[in-house]
């Protein structure tokens, strides 16, 4: 300061860093896609690339994955131990799976210790996995067309469908699913000769070619089994509006029965299937008398040894039966109405067909009895897409 100056007060100004949090919660609105657990208790969903896992009565949610990488098609091991998904990482899209590490615990969701193990590490693309029916392989899409199964304990890699049966557009677009015997794959292919989707069959052992189930000429996808296998449903474009430029095009739900048998049950009329439900119900009360009476005469002293143990862990199947005689007359629409439609299921009885269509502004959830071919909107949605699946036990209908 100079001699003769008064002082003043110098003005400072200290530039801060910004002051905000590091982490930030964000409401979960939306999953991108989901399974339901075997026990139907869980469900396993995506969001924001991560997997999470949520208990259906509580909505207690645990997030599994915590990865700088996207996790995507997510599902449960058949004993519901495990939860398999594709994650993109060093350098392309690989298979992996998180388990229950300790015995006492039941649930992802309220789980203290996990484990994430390799199922498949490669160069090649390889994602949209699927655990067999017995849960000792995974079925999985190599470079998105080609369809392979490695085995769990062997790491042996065996394809199933070659690639050159499928073109891929965009990752999602191919589907398959394993038969409840795990013998069987219906897949999506195209022919040679033209450039339409067919609903086929090919064995899960990759020594046979595809069997052509619909040969319609027209677009056929997303096939599926249920009802134990006794029905196959798919969506076709063979009735509805034709895409012009590959838009605007409408769709049914077909179906195809695997057996005689269950076509005749499928066409009883309302009145037969009734008095055919009541002659089973006698059945079965007789038969669970015949069952209590032979369990009590049993010999107790039953010897437990390891090899009973062991087969007591294993899951048995029940082979899939189809009879190939006459399958192509066994074929019927579900639908009554062609429209915009998403996803479709069938009841474990086989009485209601459940399906998302569009009509208005959004997909809603409709339902269609069967027997009677009563349709109504089941629940107004709204929505822009999504999928559903039903519960093992066929008490509940999932929807995401």
């Amino acid at each position: 300061m100079k001699d003769g100056n008064k002082p003043m007060k110098v003005p400072v100004k200290i530039i801060a860093d910004a002051r905000y949090n590091d982490e930030k919660t964000v409401a979960v609105s939306t999953a991108q896609e989901m399974d339901v657990s075997p026990n139907g208790k869980e469900i396993v969903f995506i969001n924001r690339g991560e997997v999470f896992v949520t208990s259906v009565e509580s909505g207690m949610t645990k997030r599994i994955t915590n990865t700088a990488e996207r996790e995507r098609t997510v599902s449960f091991s058949p004993d519901g131990r495990a939860v398999l998904y594709a994650s993109e990482r060093n350098g392309s899209w690989n298979l992996y799976q998180t388990k229950l590490t300790r015995e006492e615990e039941m649930y992802f969701f309220n789980s203290t210790v996990l484990k994430e193990e390799v199922v498949l590490e490669s160069k090649n693309e390889t994602f949209q996995p699927a655990f067999s029916p017995d849960g000792k392989e995974v079925a999985f899409l190599e470079e998105r067309t080609a369809l392979k199964v490695i085995n769990l304990e062997s790491k042996a890699v065996r394809e199933v469908m070659p690639a050159d049966k499928n073109y891929s557009y965009s990752d999602g677009d191919q589907t398959y699913s394993w038969s409840p015997d795990g013998k069987w794959f219906l897949v999506n292919f195209l022919q040679p000769q033209q450039w339409i989707e067919e609903v086929g069959l090919i064995k899960a052992d990759g020594k046979e070619s595809v069997i052509n189930l619909t040969r319609s000429g027209y677009g056929d996808y997303a096939p599926k089994f249920v009802m134990d296998g006794k029905m196959i449903i798919w969506g076709s474009g063979r009735d509805g509006l034709k895409a012009q430029a590959s838009w605007g095009g409408q769709s049914d739900i077909y179906a195809m029965f695997l057996t005689e048998e269950g076509w005749d049950r499928f066409n009883l009329t309302k009145e037969e299937y009734a008095l055919l439900k009541e002659k089973e119900k006698e059945e079965k009360k007789k038969k669970k008398g015949d069952k209590k009476d032979e369990d009590e005469d049993e010999d107790e002293d039953k010897e437990e040894g390891e090899d009973e143990d062991k087969d007591k862990d294993e899951i048995k199947l029940k082979e899939m039966m189809i009879d190939f005689d006459g399958i192509y007359d066994r074929t019927k629409r579900l639908t009554i109405h062609s429209a915009s439609i998403m996803d479709a299921v069938v009841s474990k009885d086989g009485d209601k067909l459940y399906y998302m269509a569009r009509f208005e502004k959004g997909f809603d959830l409709w339902e269609t009895n069967l027997r009677t071919r009563e349709t109504k909107i089941l629940m107004k949605l709204g929505a822009k897409g999504g999928g559903m699946e039903l519960s093992k036990d066929g008490k509940y209908l999932f929807v995401v």
